[in-house]
Formats: C-alpha cells, structure tokens, sequence
C-alpha cells in the first residue's frame, strides 16, 4: 500500500515496523519483522501448576507408567548424544537421559517447571533454557537427538515445528516424540466415557475426527488450548519434512498394571498416547 512517500507491507497484520531503513529518492522504507502472536502458558497459572504437579507426585500415574516406559523403549541408546528435551517441564526425562548423553539442553516456556526442573533435575550435562516450541528455529546448535514428551499438542504450527526440528539435528539424527492420541482430541464437546447402563460397557465417542483446529477443555483451569490434527496429517507432515518414520506406538495398559492400580483400565480400552519415531533424512 502507498501513501504519500511512505511504502508500508501490510499482510495480515503479522509484519510490524522494527527500524527506518532509509530514504530512496524521497520515500522512506522500513525494516519488518514477523510479529509474533502470544504463546499460551498454562504451566505458569498457579492453579494448573499445583493441580498438574499434584498428579505428577503420585507414584503411579499415567507418565511414569505408561508413557515414559514407552518413550524410553523408543529413545534406546544415548551414550555419547546431545539431545534437545523440547517441552522438557521439570524435567523427569532429561534427567533420565543425561545418564548417559553427552549433553541435554531442556527448553520450556513455563518458568514454573524450569524452576522445579532445576531445583530436582539437574547434572553437569543438561542445561535448562526458557523457549517455547514456536521458537526453537532461534537455536543455533545441532542435536544427535529431538525428544518432546506430550507437548506437540499444545503448537498451532505443527510443520513449522517438525521442519525446525530437521534443520536442528544432525543427519541422521532421530526424533522421537509423544502426544495425545488424535482419538482423544477429536471431539469438540464431548469429552467422558458413555456408559451403557444395561449392559454395563464403556465406550469413547469419537467425532469431528476430521475437523483440525483448535479444541478447548478444563484441565485444572478452564478453556485450555490443545489442537487436533488427524493421524495422516501428522506421519505426512513428518515424512514431507525430511523424515523417514521407524516406528509408530500407541499406549496401552496391562493387565498387571491394572491389577495394581484399576483406574488404569480405560488405558486398556483406550489408546490416550501416540508415539512417534522417525530419522532425519
């Protein structure tokens, strides 16, 4: 758009002036930078803070018992690696990795779990840095190794996020990654188990499975943002981007595991995680 002897980009409102870049033959041009849209921290509400790290403190709980195990399994042997732990919270699994790892770097954008990560997860070999997902493109060291355990769920941008990751690791590197079930964030609305009351039996509703976008849910507060996206726009996304998927998993409680703990059955009956595993190209 022109006005006068001012040239201005005007693109959805996502460009904002940052420096006057000079003047050419009587019009002024600017410099732009992308602005960006605030990212949601629900770890820093206090209320979602103590509701959440109130489960994490119990023993058996859907981390440590289902899906850590099985992140583990996929992550396999770090010795030697430096990894990048995106969404790493408080940090229980960079921690674990840094065992044997050559270096771990945790980012998060909640100041709450960096805090509680260094306070309880710390080694010589992991460093902690505030970042959120949407920014980890402003890195500028590479990794053997991306892990994310249940967070990719909360981006907006999800290829945005997958292509960062590529040129983040080295060739070859892996990505190993956990997040909600797509079964599980499908539904708009409803979000409990429908109980036959003859017969007894539980069923999971499943709809809207292939309307993307946001979904909202109370989880310790209200209207907290997650966004759903069907399974094939997430293997597609990961193979478009440079990647060759290994393995895909989906979690599962056991029988011994719910003879210990029963309110583990519905993760019999429902798969509440995906696990992904692929290898930069």
């Amino acid at each position: 758009m022109y006005t006068g002897n001012f040239i201005f980009l005007c693109l959805n409102k996502r460009f904002t002036i940052i420096e006057e870049f000079g003047i050419i033959s009587g019009t002024k041009f600017y410099i732009f930078t992308e602005r960006r849209c605030p990212v949601a921290n629900y770890y820093d509400n206090e209320k979602f803070f103590n509701g959440y790290m109130s489960i994490r403190s119990q023993k058996m709980n859907y981390n440590n018992c289902i899906e850590e195990p099985l992140m583990l399994k996929l992550i396999g042997n770090t010795e030697g690696k430096d990894i990048l732990d995106i969404g790493c919270g408080s940090g229980e699994l960079s921690s674990i990795l840094a065992k044997t790892a050559n270096s771990v770097l945790g980012i998060d954008i909640s100041q709450k779990m960096l805090n509680t990560a260094r306070e309880k997860n710390i080694s010589n070999n992991i460093r902690y840095q505030e970042l959120s997902m949407e920014n980890i493109g402003s890195l500028s060291e590479k990794f053997d190794i991306a892990v994310s355990s249940l967070a990719f769920h909360y981006v907006e941008n999800f290829e945005k996020l997958i292509l960062d990751i590529s040129k983040l690791l080295r060739k070859r590197g892996s990505l190993i990654f956990s997040q909600e079930h797509p079964m599980v964030t499908a539904n708009r609305q409803l979000k409990d188990w429908i109980c036959d009351p003859e017969t007894k039996s539980r069923y999971w509703p499943v709809s809207n499975y292939n309307e993307e976008g946001e979904r909202f849910e109370k989880w310790f507060i209200d209207n907290v943002k997650k966004y759903h996206r069907t399974l094939s726009t997430i293997i597609n996304t990961i193979i478009k981007n440079n990647f060759e998927i290994l393995e895909i998993a989906e979690s599962r409680a056991d029988d011994e595991l719910i003879s210990k703990e029963p309110k583990f059955l519905n993760g019999k009956n429902l798969a509440h995680f995906l696990f992904i595993k692929a290898r930069k190209l």
